[in-house]
């Protein structure tokens, strides 16, 4: 990120506008979506080390043992996550609603909200049912956090649209893209391992 800073933030920003100047709903709408966030990071960083020590482990058998406990850790991270994300979009649509008139607006970072939301309940479904078990939970809960960060910082760098978006700036694409780029590389590395083990 420092190396793209001198390009990501605009020198055009201008001071907060009136509408998010509510202390109240900036305060439990931001930090509940900041919250929510932060339990993906956490669950991406977990699920990313997993990954890498599935790549060089050469004993899969004790391996397996303590990919079940982390994947437990990672459950229950992004269910707080998912909770989280969940009150800050409601909160943020009474927001809306009192500020804009309008619950939803379909704005770019409402929508990559909601789809992150989507994914991560769509995870935890998976993980309830069976779909995602072992080593597929965990590389199905490394690739849910790039929907995290097109949410984030995608709307903001690549889109650069929006009500939600009060400065728009260059150099995140690259930056963005580098983490896509990395994280579909790990992936599939473990994806290709994983099936010669089935």
């Amino acid at each position: 990120m420092m190396k793209f800073a001198t390009g990501m933030l605009d020198s055009t920003i201008q001071p907060l506008v009136p509408v998010l100047r509510d202390n109240f709903w900036l305060s439990t709408h931001v930090t509940s979506i900041t919250f929510s966030y932060g339990c993906f990071f956490l669950s991406w960083i977990v699920a990313n080390a997993l990954l890498i020590a599935f790549i060089f482990k050469n004993k899969k058998s004790h391996f397996v043992h303590s990919l079940n406990e982390w994947n437990r850790f990672l459950r229950v991270a992004i269910q707080i996550g998912a909770v989280f994300l969940a009150a800050g979009v409601l909160l943020g649509g009474i927001w809306a609603d009192y500020s804009w008139g309008r619950f939803w607006g379909w704005d770019p970072k409402e929508t990559w909200s909601l789809i992150s939301l989507i994914v991560y309940v769509m995870i935890l479904h998976g993980k309830y049912v069976g779909w995602f078990k072992d080593i597929v939970f965990t590389m199905i809960t490394a690739f849910g956090f790039m929907f995290i960060l097109m949410a984030w910082f995608g709307v903001n760098y690549i889109l650069a649209t929006g009500l939600h978006s009060y400065g728009f700036s260059s150099g995140g694409a690259l930056f963005l893209a580098i983490i896509f780029l990395a994280q579909l590389s790990i992936l599939g590395v473990a994806c290709v391992l994983n099936l010669k083990t089935i």
